[in-house]
């Protein structure tokens, strides 16, 4: 996870906004990871956070499915299969699940978006979203929260985490440093408020939330630490019936 300091961002941030606007924020992603996907297993395979995880897990009974959406190399996946839990993992860049099936069960791992995920309706007690939704422009976000709400059952839980500051931004062909691409693309939310807003109107209610700096030192050229990322936890209001 990274987000440049604001003074930082907006040196690119006329370009960035440019580029968006030709690719989409789904598109935007599978590329990045996929020139990102070595590098990113390299730092954080072997790094799950088992205080994040297991705060969530507290709402996730063992023998539980969960989806483990933008599951990256699969530490999660794997972390939570050896809590007892049944996840499977899926990620939109082809060569990240390539990765993760390599270093876990292949069995448990697929390619898809978050926007169209490729199960029936309410087969998982939990989602884990960790550092997936801000790869989504504030624009699509809640078609993202609808797949989520749909294949959980009636109360299951969904974690999700965004960064908080203004506006997007996308990693510049400098900083990113692999190929000339930009990088990968990142919807911030001004507040908790804002984005409580959205878990709330694609019908889940926070049952538990706090803010983490988060530094990542998967980009070579430069280590960002964000001022601070709000997780949560949510519950999945009950459907309304047909």
């Amino acid at each position: 996870m990274s987000v440049a300091a604001d003074d930082e961002c907006s040196a690119t941030a006329a370009v960035g906004a440019s580029h968006v606007a030709r690719v989409s924020s789904e598109q935007h992603t599978a590329r990045a990871y996929d020139l990102l996907a070595e590098r990113y297993a390299e730092v954080w395979f072997g790094r799950p956070s088992v205080p994040l995880a297991e705060r969530f897990l507290q709402y996730v009974p063992a023998g539980s499915r969960v989806l483990d959406v933008g599951c990256g190399p699969g530490q999660y996946t794997r972390y939570f299969r050896s809590c007892g839990r049944v996840a499977m993992g899926v990620d939109i860049s082809q060569k990240t699940v390539a990765g993760a099936m390599t270093r876990c069960d292949a069995k448990v791992f697929a390619r898809m978006t978050m926007t169209n995920l490729a199960f029936s309706d309410g087969v998982f007690r939990g989602v884990w979203a960790c550092a997936s939704l801000p790869h989504i422009s504030s624009a699509g976000v809640g078609g993202a929260l609808d797949e989520f709400r749909r294949v959980l059952e009636p109360g299951g839980v969904l974690f999700a985490n965004v960064p908080l500051g203004e506006g997007h931004r996308i990693e510049s062909p400098d900083e990113f440093g692999l190929s000339g691409s930009y990088g990968r693309f990142f919807e911030r939310y001004s507040d908790a408020r804002s984005f409580l807003s959205v878990l709330e109107a694609s019908g889940f209610e926070a049952v538990d939330s706090w803010t983490d700096v988060v530094r990542s030192e998967v980009l070579v050229r430069r280590s960002f630490v964000t001022t601070s990322w709000l997780n949560v936890i949510a519950r999945c209001r009950a459907h309304a019936s047909g």
